[in-house]
């Protein structure tokens, strides 16, 4: 039940975040949760900054009840507004930090690559590097396809063991010499008769 309390208070503050981010703020203002919460927003050079304990000069670790008065107002939101001018002339500039910058992170390597890119010669060089790398790949990958043995393959007759592959080839040779007998012995008395008669024109 204290979690959800928790984030509910802390979704409020957030919400009073965005809406006080807009219409701008004023200074020696703080705002914050009255459930005892240690961090809170005081209000900078008009703007919102987040603060906590640790951010006055006296060291203290103070909670924002000890900066706000909360009373009566608790109960109803736990999200007070007030202003407390001694409280904000102890104030350390140095340990505020800015809510933009807490709600969103920026990580520098980023800003530090697009500022490279935006660069027009470092996108010409980074150009003509990669299409020399391309160049290379290209060359290390490509291959003489004549030497492949796909292609030696293609030109060598496998081995076949299986009992069925050959009684197929005798059956096809079996039949390719009758065919070829059969012409032949049709033909063989008028090869014959051309042979005796060659012999007989020669031997004169």
């Amino acid at each position: 039940m204290g979690d959800v309390k928790l984030i509910f208070s802390f979704g409020l503050i957030l919400n009073a975040i965005g809406v006080e981010s807009v219409n701008g703020c004023e200074d020696s203002h703080f705002q914050g949760n009255c459930e005892n919460e240690h961090t809170f927003l005081v209000c900078y050079n008009k703007q919102w900054h987040k603060a906590n304990g640790y951010s006055f000069s006296d060291n203290t670790q103070l909670t924002f009840k000890q900066v706000c008065n909360c009373e009566g107002s608790s109960a109803v939101n736990p999200i007070v507004e007030c202003s407390n001018g001694d409280r904000y002339k102890n104030i350390n500039v140095s340990t505020l930090k800015t809510v933009a910058d807490d709600m969103c992170p920026c990580d520098c390597e980023y800003a530090k690559k697009i500022e490279f890119w935006n660069n027009k010669i470092n996108q010409l060089r980074q150009y003509l590097e990669l299409n020399q790398k391309l160049t290379q790949i290209n060359r290390h990958l490509s291959m003489d396809f004549k030497n492949l043995s796909s292609a030696s393959n293609k030109r060598i007759s496998a081995n076949d063991e299986r009992p069925s592959a050959a009684a197929v080839g005798y059956i096809g040779a079996t039949v390719l010499a009758l065919v070829i007998g059969g012409i032949v012995v049709l033909d063989f008395l008028i090869i014959t008769r051309q042979i005796r008669l060659l012999w007989r024109a020669t031997c004169r």
